[in-house]
């Protein structure tokens, strides 16, 4: 679970400094590009579990099947 918290963390400390830069004038990016770090969590999280459903799908249909 360690690893998670870290993946977290840095997640969070780059979007705090994309902040910053964009508030300071530094950098002239839009706003989406910003808050990207705080969303490539939950979409990684998303795709793993859509991921699942379609394995689990799959395995269904070649038993319902009877496909090898």
């Amino acid at each position: 679970m360690r690893p998670l918290v870290t993946i977290y963390a840095v997640l969070v400390a780059i979007s705090f400094l994309l902040l910053v830069l964009k508030q300071t004038g530094q950098i002239d990016w839009a706003w989406w590009w910003i808050s990207l770090p705080l969303w490539l969590a939950p979409i990684g999280f998303m795709f793993l579990a859509l991921i699942v459903l379609l394995l689990a799908v799959w395995q269904e249909l070649k038993r319902a099947f009877h496909i090898r």
